[in-house]
């Protein structure tokens, strides 16, 4: 997207958001991020936000993924659960702290030994 389409979404924003302000610095930022995105997807996405959210948009909800991209949410419950019996395994092997390492408020008993 070329810096100018990055002004037209800025001001396309700005009649419909009072309070976004665009700066040079903003344009700037904005642009980097959104170069390499097409103007029309950008204003697509632009469009569905504003449909949904009475507050102005940041540059990542132009950006928004791609929706026919998916989280595969059984795979990432079956990595958390072999991750969790990872660190179960972990505690299991752990070796108890040597009681010399722990300092004597933390061993219990009373305070003044």
């Amino acid at each position: 997207m070329k810096k100018t389409e990055v002004i037209q979404l800025m001001a396309i924003i700005r009649s419909n958001y009072q309070h976004f302000e665009i700066s040079e610095e903003k344009s700037a930022v904005w642009h980097s991020l959104m170069e390499a995105m097409s103007f029309e997807a950008a204003k697509l996405n632009l469009k569905s936000f504003m449909q949904q959210s009475p507050y102005p948009p940041t540059a990542a909800d132009i950006i928004a993924r791609d929706p026919g991209q998916f989280t595969d949410y059984a795979q990432l419950r079956s990595e958390t659960a072999e991750r969790l019996r990872e660190i179960e395994g972990w505690h299991q092997q752990a070796v108890p702290l040597p009681e010399r390492l722990i300092p004597k408020m933390l061993r219990g008993g009373d305070v003044n030994e």
